[in-house]
């Protein structure tokens, strides 16, 4: 199964890197290929969110639709996603914001499994 691990430094403390990275339903602003985001459920705590997402995959020029699970872990600095519904055979993963340098580590990992034509 293919695996996108990312880094980069962020040079704002963790807890305002986390905070944007919840608010989910404003990625389409910064985000080009996603073109849609649709929040279904949100926990009272916010640490659990069912979100629809919509994103094209210009280089194979196709569009991919899937709801994720995020549950979010302030302590821990991390949120674990999967999909519970969608495009992809297989997709889940992490983000997790550690302080670093004044700043933040952000590290993503995401396994995924698709079949396009």
């Amino acid at each position: 199964m293919p695996r996108i691990t990312s880094e980069v430094h962020v040079a704002a403390p963790p807890e305002r890197v986390m905070a944007v990275a919840r608010a989910v339903e404003r990625f389409p602003e910064f985000i080009p290929d996603v073109q849609r985001i649709v929040v279904e459920e949100r926990s009272p705590d916010g640490d659990r969110v069912v979100v629809s997402w919509e994103a094209a995959i210009p280089e194979f020029k196709v569009t991919v639709r899937w709801t994720e699970e995020d549950r979010w872990d302030a302590a821990q600095r991390r949120c674990d996603f999967r999909q519970v519904r969608g495009d992809f055979a297989q997709y889940g993963g992490y983000w997790a914001f550690h302080p670093a340098d004044g700043g933040t580590r952000f590290e993503s990992v995401v396994d995924y499994e698709i079949e396009i034509p």
